[in-house]
């Protein structure tokens, strides 16, 4: 590359970058800036620690992981809004009624054969559109939790995160339902849960 052309380039870089400064906190939902993409940010081993992206500058907290050691069942929840990671849970009362209700139907045990794990490690004001900066992020995570659980399979809650994963999750057998708090909205989405649950159970319990 010609030395003219490397400082094009390189000028065009710190655009980008000032204009991502400038107004990052309004870009929520948009796409991230090209430099953004083609940059590899090293995050600690220790979600706490970890300042990849803009949320950690409005976050003390880190959402829960519940779960210990190797699991038949890694299941990835929404990202999870403040009330719920100040209480160290993943879903209200309603929502972990159901989830559980869900996995009995099929032979497993929400606390002995599953890992929870949020898809963003902060908490966010939106569950279900969290910003795409965060979830790359977090991807690590996701990908530490896979080797760490081995899980039979892996269960995401929430229709929408298939567009949002971007980690090795489909190295494994990957399921995606609707979250327990969109069944309870609309009961009609009981029918696809029990749908995927049974191809579930063939990979899970019966496989």
């Amino acid at each position: 590359m010609k030395q003219k052309q490397i400082f094009t380039e390189y000028w065009k870089v710190l655009n980008d970058f000032e204009d991502f400064m400038n107004d990052r906190f309004r870009r929520e939902g948009r796409d991230i800036p090209h430099f953004k993409m083609n940059l590899k940010t090293i995050v600690p081993l220790d979600p706490a620690q970890c300042t990849a992206c803009f949320l950690h500058e409005h976050n003390s907290l880190r959402s829960p992981v519940l779960g210990e050691g190797q699991k038949k069942l890694l299941i990835i929840n929404r990202a999870l809004p403040k009330i719920l990671t100040e209480k160290g849970i993943h879903f209200t009362p309603e929502e972990g009624s159901s989830i559980s209700k869900w996995l009995e139907a099929i032979g497993l045990d929400l606390q002995l054969d599953c890992k929870i794990i949020p898809l963003v490690f902060c908490p966010v004001k939106d569950p279900i559109h969290p910003d795409r900066e965060a979830v790359d992020s977090c991807s690590s995570y996701i990908d530490r939790s896979l080797e760490e659980t081995n899980p039979k399979a892996v269960l995401i809650l929430g229709m929408e995160a298939e567009e949002l994963i971007s980690s090795n999750l489909k190295n494994f057998p990957l399921f995606i339902s609707p979250h327990p708090s969109d069944v309870l909205i609309d009961p009609s989405l009981k029918r696809p849960v029990w749908e995927i649950l049974k191809k579930l159970k063939g990979v899970v319990v019966d496989g």
